[in-house]
């Protein structure tokens, strides 16, 4: 496979996961979570144990987690309730 192939299976399979933190930022509830610390990692968590015999959700959530946790951590000092 050609590199400019990949690069762009790999942009494309980034642009179709969509992001758990910024779902749950956006105000969707997602799977139930609303914003608060580390949701976004909480949704990819059960996303990845609750697949329901779908194994296509259970990639997504396993390539988006690290994006959500690094978000998530990011966005740590807004999440935390007053």
């Amino acid at each position: 496979m050609s590199r400019p192939l990949v690069t762009a299976s790999a942009a494309l399979c980034l642009l179709l996961v969509g992001c758990s933190t910024l779902a749950t930022i956006r105000g969707d509830t997602l799977l139930g979570y609303r914003f608060a610390p580390y949701s976004g990692t909480q949704a990819n968590v059960y996303t990845i144990a609750e697949n329901d015999g779908c194994h296509t959700f259970a990639f997504f959530g396993i390539i988006d987690f690290p994006f959500s946790l690094i978000l998530d951590t990011i966005c740590l000092p807004v999440s935390i309730p007053v």
